[in-house]
């Protein structure tokens, strides 16, 4: 079945009730149960653009700054806040 409509409902139901907060929507949508890291990703991704990176706890931040790479080896190493600032960057040259 497609969970991507309930994912982005409670998604947005959680941002709602934390009021676009990032760490009690991520927190929430954690503790959730269902397809958690999608409807994390969802909530953390919007509250984070209201916020900016400062929302984040710097702890959290080291932890997922490196891609791992366990489904996409090619991925491995990758920086995060690397292409978060390149698009940035191109942002700004548009």
């Amino acid at each position: 079945a497609d969970m991507a409509p309930e994912a982005t409902a409670l998604a947005f139901g959680l941002l709602a009730s934390a009021r676009c907060q990032y760490e009690p929507a991520v927190l929430a949508a954690a503790n959730l149960g269902r397809d958690a890291d999608t409807i994390g990703a969802i909530a953390g991704a919007i509250a984070g653009a209201f916020q900016g990176v400062q929302a984040i706890r710097p702890d959290w931040l080291e932890k997922i700054d490196t891609v791992k790479g366990v489904c996409i080896h090619a991925t491995r190493g990758i920086r995060i806040s690397e292409i978060a600032r390149e698009l940035v960057q191109l942002a700004e040259q548009s």
